[in-house]
């Protein structure tokens, strides 16, 4: 798996910093919360994607598509 997700997550917490440090550390609750779901919705995608590969043999043999979790692992 690509490491791409690891500049949105580097500005995701640099704004979160920046939040604090403007409103206070109670307001890093809600923008923290939501980066942590994005996060978690990302890491079962990508748990699922890497399952169905796992599964399948002969993956070497799809052919691309855009929807198919399975070519995107």
């Amino acid at each position: 798996m690509q490491k791409i997700w690891f500049m949105p997550f580097l500005i995701a917490i640099a704004l979160v910093l920046v939040l604090c440090s403007v409103y206070g550390f109670v307001e890093m609750i809600y923008p923290l919360s939501i980066m942590i779901s994005f996060f978690a919705c990302f890491l079962v995608i990508a748990i699922n994607a890497s399952v169905q590969a796992g599964l399948n043999p002969g993956l070497e043999k799809l052919r691309p598509s855009f929807w198919s979790n399975v070519y995107n692992a």
